[in-house]
C-alpha cells in the first residue's frame, strides 16, 4: 500500500493512476471535504494533519511501501513533513510536482516572494477592492494591510463551513466573501472582478490546475494589476511531473502493485 498526501486535483489524479495500475492507496487529506472527493479513487482515506513523526509511525505500523506527496505546491510544511517521515521510516519519497510556475513577463504582473510582501504591495496598487484568490490561511495578513490603507477586501474561498467561519471571525461581511469551488474560466473571472469592482487581483502561482492563466487573462482584459506570489523553492530531486509517471517510477524502485487490485 502507498501513502498518498492528497487534497488537490493532482492528488485525486495520482490516486486514480496508482489504483488503475494495481496499487492500493491510503489517501491522507486534511479536511472532510478532501476525503469526500478523494474517497472514490483510493482504497482507504484518513483525515487530519500529520507531523513527520506521526506520519513515519503510520508508515511503519502499516508497512506502507512509499510516501507520495501530492500536497499543494504552497504547503511547505506538508512537503517537509512527508520528506522527513519517509526518511525516518526508511521508505522512498516521491513528490508530484504541479506543472506551471512560469508566466510571461508582463507589466501588469507584480511578482513577490511571500504573502506579507503581497499584502503590502496590493494595498498600493489600483483603486478600490483588493480581490484575493489566495485562500483563507493568509487572510489575516491581507486584511491588516488593506485596512491600514482603507481598502476593501473580497476573498474567494471554498464553500467550507470552517473557512467561512474564519472569514466572518476576521470581520468580513457576506458581501465580501465569494464561496465557490474553482478553478474558474476567463469569463467568470471577468464577471466576478467587475461585479466586485476589483482594483487589483492577488493570486498564488498555482499553475493551470489552479486556474492561474484564466485569472491573468481576465485581469489583462480589464486592465487590472495582479500581485503574484511565487512558489516556494524546491531543492529535492524526487519530483515526478505527471500522475501517470508514478507507477513507472515505483516499479523502477522495486515496488510492485498488489495482486488483484488492478482495475479492468
Amino acid at each position: 500500500m502507498i501513502l498518498l498526501l492528497g487534497g488537490t486535483t493532482e492528488g485525486r489524479q495520482a490516486a486514480g493512476c496508482l489504483t488503475e495500475a494495481g496499487f492500493a492507496v491510503l489517501l491522507s487529506v486534511v479536511s472532510d471535504y478532501g476525503a469526500e472527493i478523494g474517497a472514490p479513487f483510493a482504497a482507504e482515506v484518513r483525515v487530519g494533519p500529520l507531523d513527520a513523526t506521526t506520519m513515519a509511525r503510520l508508515v511503519e505500523e502499516r508497512d506502507l511501501a512509499a510516501v507520495v506527496d501530492a500536497a499543494h505546491p504552497f504547503a511547505v510544511a506538508a512537503h517537509e513533513n512527508a520528506r522527513e517521515a519517509a526518511r525516518l521510516a526508511g521508505k522512498p519519497y516521491l513528490r508530484l510536482e504541479r506543472t506551471g510556475g512560469e508566466q510571461p513577463e508582463e507589466t501588469f504582473i507584480h511578482r513577490v516572494d511571500d504573502f506579507a510582501t503581497a499584502a503590502a504591495k496590493a494595498a498600493t496598487l489600483g483603486e478600490g477592492t483588493i480581490f484575493l484568490t489566495t485562500g483563507s490561511r493568509t487572510l489575516a495578513v491581507f486584511l491588516e494591510a488593506a485596512r491600514a490603507g482603507g481598502r476593501r477586501v473580497v476573498v474567494r474561498v471554498l464553500p467550507d463551513a470552517a473557512v467561512l467561519s474564519q472569514c466572518v471571525s476576521l470581520g468580513l461581511s457576506p458581501r465580501d466573501i465569494v464561496a465557490m469551488e474553482g478553478p474558474f474560466g476567463h469569463d467568470l473571472n471577468v464577471a466576478l472582478f467587475r461585479h466586485c469592482r476589483a482594483g487589483v487581483v492577488v493570486s498564488k502561482d498555482s499553475g493551470e490546475t489552479g486556474g492561474l492563466p484564466a485569472k491573468l487573462s481576465a485581469a489583462r482584459e480589464l486592465g487590472l494589476p495582479v500581485v503574484l506570489v511565487s512558489r516556494p523553492p524546491t531543492e529535492d530531486n524526487s519530483a515526478v511531473k505527471t500522475p501517470e509517471e508514478l507507477p513507472v517510477v515505483l516499479d523502477r524502485l522495486g515496488i510492485k502493485p498488489e495482486q488483484g487490485r488492478k482495475r479492468k
